[in-house]
């Protein structure tokens, strides 16, 4: 019974991989969601080192791959009893490129994030400012001709934290990596 039901498994897997394959295959005849005066909306999900986020994007493409964005996140982190509640504005810029024959589009991206944090620890709370500047690369797969999916990695280094938040290992004094899953809308 055990293996019967391996072999369904991997039948389900295979048939929603070869799916999937040729629905982002069959996409890539309609124009380019990277081309020129597009504007791509986006949904944030993502996680790291100790956090929780979630957010939404805008951007458009000034250039045919070229694409400005600004994001507003809202993340939760929680450490060694620091509880915090965080917004994240982001100006960035992305560089998609292509893959002729298919709806991929890989990119490298590049952003400053200006975070408004608020912390509460032993009794005690506090709200300021600081920064993130963070680098990065992924892959945007369009499923349709205006949503697709997208995974981004990346690294950060924070500036102007308040000293505690170092002191206890919340905010890294080195490279923090990232991680985000993404829904975009092309238009």
């Amino acid at each position: 019974m055990k293996s019967q039901n391996s072999l369904v498994i991997a039948r389900f897997l295979v048939l929603f991989v070869l799916g999937g394959t040729l629905m982002v295959g069959s996409t890539r005849a309609e124009a380019s969601p990277i081309d020129q005066g597009k504007m791509m909306f986006g949904v944030v999900l993502g996680g790291g080192t100790g956090y929780f986020a979630l957010g939404g994007e805008f951007g458009y493409f000034v250039l045919d791959g070229l694409r400005p964005s600004l994001s507003v996140v809202y993340q939760t982190q929680s450490s060694r009893g620091l509880e915090t509640s965080e917004v994240e504005t982001t100006p960035g810029l992305r560089y998609y490129i292509g893959i002729p024959e298919t709806s991929l589009y890989p990119f490298a991206e590049g952003e400053l994030g200006i975070n408004s944090l608020s912390y509460e620890i032993q009794g005690a709370s506090e709200s300021f400012l600081f920064y993130r500047a963070g680098v990065g690369g992924g892959l945007l797969a369009m499923l349709h001709r205006n949503f697709g999916l997208e995974v981004t990695l990346g690294v950060d280094q924070f500036f102007g934290a308040d000293a505690i938040l170092k002191d206890i290992g919340f905010i890294p004094d080195d490279l923090a990596f990232r991680y985000n899953f993404g829904f975009s809308v092309s238009l």
